[in-house]
């Protein structure tokens, strides 16, 4: 087996397994799975927008349902729902909320405006 895989690229060795209905698959690195198109038609890879990067790839969504679509986004900013979720939620006032913010208890996003490259 060593000497005839020695000989094939990977895509040969699949094509030569394929045709004695050997299942075979190659196992390839991350860039090249990058640009793999089957995931992103079948929406298991997505671009979504980063407030820092522009857009990013992101694992997608793999089950697919009539009803129920997944929903795929990205990542919230530190504190980016702070008030949503006190205030709106949890019944926190905006003087609470403040406090929490001026006693270095929660924070907000801005610190990103100072990260470098």
């Amino acid at each position: 087996m060593r000497e005839l895989m020695a000989t094939m690229t990977m895509k040969d060795a699949i094509a030569h397994f394929t045709r004695h209905d050997v299942v075979a698959a190659p196992v390839n690195t991350i860039p090249q799975a990058a640009q793999d198109p089957h995931p992103w038609e079948r929406r298991a890879m997505v671009e979504v927008p980063d407030f820092l990067a522009g857009t990013i790839a992101v694992s997608g969504d793999f089950w697919h349902f009539s009803r129920t679509p997944a929903v795929v986004g990205s990542t919230p900013k530190v504190g980016e729902h702070n008030e949503e979720i006190l205030g709106g939620l949890l019944g926190y006032s905006q003087d609470e909320i403040a406090e929490l913010y001026a006693n270095g208890v929660i924070s907000s996003s801005h610190h990103y405006d100072t990260l470098s490259g």
